[in-house]
């Protein structure tokens, strides 16, 4: 009897776990087994310490000579009809073209800006009454050999040009120049911001600018004031003085303190 009750007991205990094993999420639930909770990991992070910084404003130009132009010429004519105003006004730009064309200057170059014909009227009776028309022809001229103008001028006024409006100057490559302006204004802001460091007794502020803004750019052509009495003008060098053009730049710098 003895070797029995020791086979028995483990069998029973056996069955007990596993019955235990095999409870449902619902029985198991309804037990007192105790909740465990999930773990929970937390991870605080400082806030980042903000910077210290100087904003200034740089400004900065260079001036440079043109080497270019832009100038704005054409024939006015008159004739008692629209045929005959026409065709005069057409024999002149003909021989303003061809005459451009001989100093080289490119067809993309010459550009027609205004192109106009209105009836003249005599206002001696009532009605007005027609008594011819005005036909207007302007080119807007390129010239990029700024050694040209004056040729240009003068032999365009030749061949009948007896309007010229003005002429504007410029430069061809007016990048390079800006670039410049960019470094003097880079250079001034710099120069602001160690004046205000040393003024507020900081020693360091960084070699490398956090931050840059161009806020300006200016490049302002220079323009020429109008030629009278061009057709007066014929069979004359006429003279030109280009002057000086200036580009500026101006930028917003930020620079970091740097502490000890």
């Amino acid at each position: 009897m003895n070797k029995k009750i020791v086979l028995i007991v483990p069998a029973i205990m056996s069955i007990a776990l596993l019955m235990g094993a095999c409870k449902s999420p619902e029985q198991i639930a309804q037990g007192n087994e105790p909740e465990q909770m999930p773990s929970e990991i937390v991870i605080k992070q400082e806030a980042p310490r903000e910077k210290d910084l100087i904003s200034v404003k740089g400004s900065g130009k260079v001036t440079a000579k043109p080497d270019m132009a832009t100038v704005t010429l054409g024939v006015t004519t008159k004739g008692q009809d629209s045929v005959s105003a026409q065709n005069a006004n057409n024999a002149s730009m003909e021989a303003i073209f061809a005459t451009l064309e001989a100093l080289g200057i490119k067809k993309e170059d010459i550009v027609t800006s205004n192109l106009s014909m209105y009836p003249d009227y005599s206002y001696e009776k009532e009605p007005p009454e027609i008594i011819g028309y005005t036909v207007s022809n302007i080119l807007t001229v390129t010239v990029r050999d700024i050694n040209k103008l004056s040729d240009v001028l003068t032999k365009a006024v030749d061949a009948g040009a007896n309007n010229v409006n003005g002429i504007t100057f410029g430069i061809n490559d007016s990048q390079e120049a800006y670039k410049d302006a960019l470094k003097a204004a880079m250079e001034d802001a710099r120069g602001k911001a160690e004046a205000i460091a040393e003024a507020s007794g900081i020693k360091n502020i960084s070699s490398v600018p956090l931050s840059v803004d161009e806020t300006s750019y200016s490049y302002a052509p220079v323009e020429y004031k109008s030629i009278e009495r061009a057709a007066d003008l014929a069979a004359t060098n006429i003279p030109v003085s280009e002057g000086e053009l200036t580009i500026s730049a101006q930028v917003a710098v930020t620079y970091e303190i740097i502490k000890d």
